[in-house]
């Protein structure tokens, strides 16, 4: 199999006593670099987490594998770049959802709001993660204002949702999380320009 790493590419033979050399490679690699590990494409197909055992259990079949590497810098670029991505998708969605809750909420109306918290828990972990990080964009702290009016009101329409409050629960998404996810994007599309 062929292996390309940080415009190097070698051959390894298709046998399982490679895994471990390959990963000894990757980590001298990042060491060397102070690039960041993001995910491997193994025959045309991305992967994202569990190589070792995925390389493992499709070892006869593995011809190629690119492992993408990145700079800190891109890496925050391309995750800034899917929570736009997400908020683009997310805002309309969100307006719908409303909606159905000011008119009493189907089955489906709580799978979107399922999704729509599984995104915003999405971004509560990415925010944390650049929060550490030493490499911060420039607009971060009027991201994080904007991030944290937006947590008060999470905090709201929890509460209102635990008091079965479902007018009030759609007034918050309606006039307070919707406007903040707004400004959030704003501040999101400042980052990656």
């Amino acid at each position: 199999m062929q292996v390309k790493l940080n415009a190097e590419v070698r051959s390894y033979p298709n046998e399982p006593a490679v895994i471990k050399e390959l990963f000894a490679r990757i980590d001298q690699v990042l060491k060397e670099t102070g690039l960041l590990f993001t995910h491997m494409v193994i025959n045309g197909v991305e992967i994202f987490g569990d190589y070792e055992n995925f390389i493992k259990d499709n070892m006869d079949q593995i011809e190629e594998i690119e492992v993408v590497l990145r700079t800190p810098a891109q890496l925050q670029n391309e995750v800034f770049l899917s929570v736009h991505e997400y908020l683009e998708r997310a805002v309309p969605g969100i307006r719908e959802l409303v909606e159905e809750f000011y008119q009493g909420p189907k089955d489906e109306s709580w799978t979107k709001l399922a999704q729509l918290l599984e995104g915003l828990q999405s971004i509560n972990q990415i925010t944390a993660l650049v929060g550490q990080s030493a490499n911060k964009p420039e607009n971060w702290p009027e991201y994080m204002e904007v991030y944290e009016k937006l947590e008060t009101e999470l905090s709201a329409l929890n509460e209102a949702m635990e008091d079965s409050d479902l007018v009030l629960f759609a007034d918050l998404l309606n006039y307070e999380i919707l406007p903040l996810l707004e400004a959030l994007d704003k501040e999101v599309k400042k980052i990656i320009a």
